[in-house]
């Protein structure tokens, strides 16, 4: 019986997939393989795993939170997460404990070896077989004990367009290849992530450029990526990137049409629409964070240092959005729905803990915005005193008061106009200022302190704030008709420890560090990088910067431990208990009985009572001084 033959009776008639059918013949013809006669997979020791992980290092820790996000997108769809070398060996395996005796009897663990030509047709032999995203479904493996699996995989390339890996998703129940469809596209998406940023490591402190079809940057999986030398010549390219510029491997080396001037395109990357011209069409374009033009930092700042650094360090710029959103799941969804809101000119109010990057966030919708060219004003409403805010929000007019400048002030609300205004810890506003500045949002104008005539202004408007601002609401401590002025949408600001990407940002957060301090990277123990991803981050990234920055003074020899680490950083004694006041109940603070109680309750200790309230110790403040209340012998 011919090869062509059997598979004619092997394979279901229905199969419309040629890519299948043609590697399944090769099976049978070039590698003389039988369906029930196939050996099990080839596995590496110990040894010789490490030896072969080894350049992969970098590739592997950028995948771990694209694995997490393809465990929140696929659901109950997948059950094993893989990534494989370019030679079809499982590096990374990503699986529920309870699958693993399943694994360990299938040989599906890290070192065993997936080839076609070994295995058979399946899913990650055929990738690195094509160089294409595939699905094999079922019965579509040639190997009838690989029969109950469905597998979905996509290739990463790395410099010049080579295969680096391939990224795997295997589902263990029955499956269909509807389903795996949806399950490549989401593989593939998350594989071009991984190469994108694997591209900005790599040619760190080169002119690197984002292209763009869409001239959406929220998503680098719908991204390209460029590196150019200073006379404009094509070092490297993704091959997504090639495709959208229609081009190929050729043109290394060599200059292209509309990308051939950095100086050029560094005039065109400072205009309000920076877009380049192709034969196949009109594409926007962004400096890659790592580019030597614009170093950046924030939570994007993939900035690898391989030597000294220089004498003089380039500014540090602010991190755009994606730096923000970084690959988390949740970030880029709110990040999407906050662009699309702050475009349509709704107001935001943004919710979270302390130092989770709200005033970054702020400030990033702003700058990639179409108020760029307005101002972005800052005002932390808990930081002003509260005889102050009035006149600094609304301006004053000369002589209005004593003390005022004999020119006036203009305010920060004129000073905002055409721009964003930005009101950080806005559950702190006094009641009465509330008011005022509902009138300005309903009207789009005031009148200054000691003047007549209303103001005309206009701008975006983001708040922010660690309290809930509907409970305040609840509470008579805010008013309810501002909320809703204020809200037109709500969006919260995910902790550092629920972000998906925590172990990509705690490296970027070495990196930078690093190039901060002027210093090589030095190589993280896998100790340290297990011990701060399983940590709390109650200061979120704030927190993080801090213990790494303290951790590279402290390292020596290149090498980051367990005794760089803050001494305290994981200390598990629980926290003091703050007492509980005498009376039930929610707390008013606008009520100075109540007040006083709290006090004496934590000795006068302004910082914990502000806590156990749930307010800022500048809002606590200004209540003691409205109602004139003192610490006893004061």
């Amino acid at each position: 019986m011919s090869p062509t033959t059997q598979l004619t009776g092997l394979m279901s008639p229905n199969d419309p997939d040629p890519v299948i059918r043609e590697s399944w013949l090769r099976c049978y013809e070039n590698y003389g393989l039988e369906p029930d006669r196939v050996p099990r997979p080839d596995v590496l020791t110990h040894a010789e795993l490490s030896v072969m992980r080894a350049p992969a290092e970098e590739l592997e820790m950028l995948a771990k939170g694209e694995l997490d996000r393809m465990l929140r997108q696929l659901g109950d769809h997948v059950h094993l997460l893989m990534l494989a070398s370019p030679e079809g060996t499982l590096m990374a395996l990503r699986a529920d404990p309870e699958l693993e005796p399943v694994c360990h009897d299938a040989l599906i663990l890290p070192g065993a070896r997936f080839t076609e030509d070994s295995q058979g047709t399946n899913g990650i032999g055929l990738c690195i077989r094509t160089l294409e995203p595939v699905s094999v479904v079922m019965e579509e493996h040639f190997a009838q004990r690989l029969a109950g699996l469905s597998c979905s995989v996509a290739p990463i390339f790395g410099p010049r367009g080579e295969l680096a890996a391939v990224l795997n998703v295997t589902s263990l129940k029955p499956s269909n290849r509807t389903v795996h469809e949806i399950a490549r596209k989401v593989v593939e998406s998350s594989a071009r992530r991984i190469e994108n940023r694997s591209f900005d490591l790599r040619w760190a402190g080169q002119f690197v450029l984002r292209i763009s079809p869409s001239g959406d940057f929220c998503d680098p999986a719908g991204e390209g990526r460029i590196a150019l030398d200073d006379a404009g010549r094509l070092l490297d390219a993704t091959p997504s990137t090639l495709k959208m510029l229609g081009a190929d491997a050729s043109v290394f080396g060599q200059r292209m049409q509309g990308l051939d001037d950095v100086d050029t395109l560094v005039r065109i990357l400072r205009s309000s629409h920076p877009v380049v011209q192709r034969p196949t069409g009109a594409f926007s374009i962004q400096l890659a964070n790592t580019s030597q033009q614009q170093p950046k930092a924030g939570y994007g700042a993939y900035i690898r240092r391989t030597g000294p650094a220089n004498a003089v360090q380039p500014s540090r710029p602010r991190p755009g959005l994606e730096d923000i959103a970084g690959s988390d799941p949740y970030s880029l969804e709110q990040l999407r729905i906050a662009r699309r809101l702050y475009e349509r000119g709704l107001p935001i109010l943004l919710q979270g803990e302390t130092g989770t990057g709200k005033t970054l966030l702020a400030r990033a919708l702003h700058d990639a915005g179409p108020c760029r060219n307005g101002n972005f004003v800052s005002i932390n409403c808990a930081a002003i005193p509260a005889d102050l805010i009035e006149s600094e929000l609304f301006g004053y007019r000369p002589g209005a008061f004593t003390g005022a400048a004999k020119g006036g002030s203009r305010g920060r609300l004129l000073e905002a106009d055409g721009g964003t205004l930005f009101l950080d810890e806005i559950g702190d506003m006094p009641l009465l200022l509330q008011s005022r500045f509902l009138q300005v949002l309903s009207e789009k104008e005031f009148v200054p302190v000691g003047g007549t005539e209303p103001v005309r202004v206009d701008f975006r408007l983001i708040a922010a704030s660690f309290r809930d601002i509907d409970q305040l609401v609840l509470t008579q401590q805010f008013r309810a008709d501002l909320n809703f002025r204020i809200q037109g949408a709500k969006l919260h600001l995910n902790a550092l420890r629920d972000r998906a990407d925590l172990e990509r940002l705690i490296h970027e957060a070495f990196e930078f560090a690093a190039y901060e301090a002027g210093m090589a990277l030095p190589r993280v123990t896998p100790q340290v990088l297990g011990a701060l991803a399983a940590y709390g981050w109650p200061g979120n990234m704030r927190e993080l910067q801090h213990v790494v920055r303290y951790a590279l003074a402290m390292c020596e020899a290149g090498v980051v431990d367990l005794p760089c680490l803050p001494p305290n950083l994981f200390e598990q004694a629980e926290p003091p208990r703050l007492p509980a006041p005498a009376s039930s109940g929610n707390i008013d603070i606008d009520d100075a009985t109540a007040l006083v109680e709290v006090l004496h309750r934590f000795d006068w200790n302004v910082s914990q009572t502000a806590q156990w309230l749930g307010v800022s110790r500048s809002t606590l403040h200004r209540r003691m001084k409205s109602f004139d209340i003192k610490r006893p012998g004061a």
